[in-house]
């Protein structure tokens, strides 16, 4: 197993009416409800991970946030910088997915190799080449972010997977899914006492991965998907496998109860410990 410490950063808080976001699964219509902005943080094996990179709060960033509800909110940069990385020591970016608020803040990692998946990058482009009737595909992905994949891979800091992959880095291995967006990835994290799933936008709250008393799986998210009931199903399934009930292996970062799952400081951006390495000091 590979020594590694997990922690997940809060960035910010929005609150919102279900039917702006999911429209099946356990929520009601017109529900009020909290979703989290965050991102996992894993430090280990001379390395400093971060899956995906979050939004950063430039003015750009920022009029997107609060159009989206987001009012209090912190970069990317401040809140890794809270369990002791700097923004030019991430030494590897895993993006999930390409949706804004999972790829707004990569100018901001400097000296970091990014992953993405090759069908993901290459599909979303040619969506975006479209004409504007066709706007629903990309509505959760900018012109803007893509320029800044590019640039990425002119400096040769772009690596597109193609498909599945165990051991991108130590200990650490690429599996796939669909339905939220194009080709999502998830990422497998070895720990020296257990392995964790970081998810993405493959599930918004552990409602997302675990059945219903009836068995069965409801899935949220469907009106930003790009992708299939079905394809978003079966992802679901393969996550719910994964962690055999144990919802704390799952790395959500959209869940609020995410700061309530593990170890976490207080304050108004918290900090969920997930898991710490031998010899790791605690940032809570």
């Amino acid at each position: 197993m590979a020594r590694y410490s997990i922690w997940i950063v809060d960035c910010g808080r929005s609150d919102f009416f279900t039917t702006e976001h999911l429209y099946c699964g356990f929520y009601r219509k017109d529900e009020p409800a909290v979703m989290a902005m965050g991102l996992a943080v894993v430090k280990g094996e001379g390395r400093n991970i971060l899956i995906d990179s979050g939004v950063d709060t430039d003015p750009v960033g920022l009029e997107m946030l609060h159009s989206r509800g987001y009012t209090k909110c912190i970069s990317p940069t401040i809140a890794v910088e809270r369990v002791g990385v700097k923004p030019e020591e991430v030494t590897d970016v895993i993006v999930t997915h390409a949706h804004w608020d999972h790829i707004g803040a990569i100018h901001c990692f400097p000296n970091a190799r990014f992953y993405i998946q090759k069908e993901e990058y290459l599909k979303y482009l040619e969506w975006l080449a479209l004409p504007p009737e066709f706007s629903i595909l990309t509505r959760c992905v900018t012109q803007e972010h893509f320029v800044q994949l590019l640039d990425l891979s002119k400096e040769h800091r772009l690596t597109l997977l193609d498909g599945p992959c165990d051991n991108l880095l130590p200990g650490i291995h690429i599996k796939t899914g669909s339905g939220h967006s194009v080709k999502m990835q998830m990422a497998i994290i070895e720990t020296e006492n257990q392995s964790y799933i970081a998810v993405g936008d493959a599930a918004y709250a552990e409602e997302g991965v675990l059945r219903t008393g009836d068995g069965r799986y409801l899935p949220t998210g469907m009106s930003v998907a790009a992708g299939t009931m079905r394809d978003m199903l079966f992802t679901m399934q393969e996550i719910d496998r994964f962690c055999e009930g144990d919802i704390k292996r799952v790395l959500i970062v959209h869940d609020v109860r995410t700061w309530e799952r593990y170890p976490s400081s207080s304050g108004e951006f918290q900090i969920a410990e997930v898991c710490l390495a031998s010899g790791e000091t605690s940032k809570i």
